[in-house]
């Protein structure tokens, strides 16, 4: 199975909904994909690097750590998903909760470059909604701990 499909296997246990739905989309055009000095993939939005170039994955855990330093285990929600390296890390210490993220294409590009499936089993995804009806549909989510993607 390739990454993709493994990834919409593990959302399609949370929401299979939204699983068709991003199935049927393409990748975000507004990203250009890099590879980092790792060997892993990076992504940069304009001017902005949405994760590490030289180790995403490494630099993901060490801001899940930093932001989890004196947390009580509650849920969190994470606004951005990017190619999701901080979501997973944040899985993998064994976090719940949710992700916003506005740009379904974003979704599906993370989806096809990173292994989140132990993330996508372990969050929500909101995506796709205004910020008007995040706040009036999901205001529950911006209750928790809100952690904002790092870049």
């Amino acid at each position: 199975m390739t990454l993709l499909e493994n990834n919409l296997k593990a959302l399609r246990g949370r929401d299979p909904l939204l699983a068709a739905a991003i199935e049927g989309l393409p990748p975000s055009p507004h990203v250009d994909l890099i590879q980092a000095r790792n060997g892993e993939t990076t992504a940069r939005l304009g001017e902005i690097m949405l994760h590490s170039s030289y180790d995403p994955s490494r630099e993901a855990g060490e801001w899940a750590d930093a932001m989890l330093a004196g947390s009580d285990g509650s849920p969190v929600t994470v606004l951005g998903l990017g190619l999701g390296y901080h979501l997973s890390a944040l899985a993998g210490r064994g976090v719940t909760g949710a992700v916003i993220e506005p740009d379904p294409a974003m979704l599906r590009t993370a989806m096809e470059r990173v292994n989140l499936t132990d993330a996508l089993e372990r969050f929500t995804v909101v995506t796709g909604v205004p910020q008007d009806l995040i706040r009036r549909r999901h205001g529950a989510l911006l209750s928790r701990r809100v952690l904002a993607h790092p870049a």
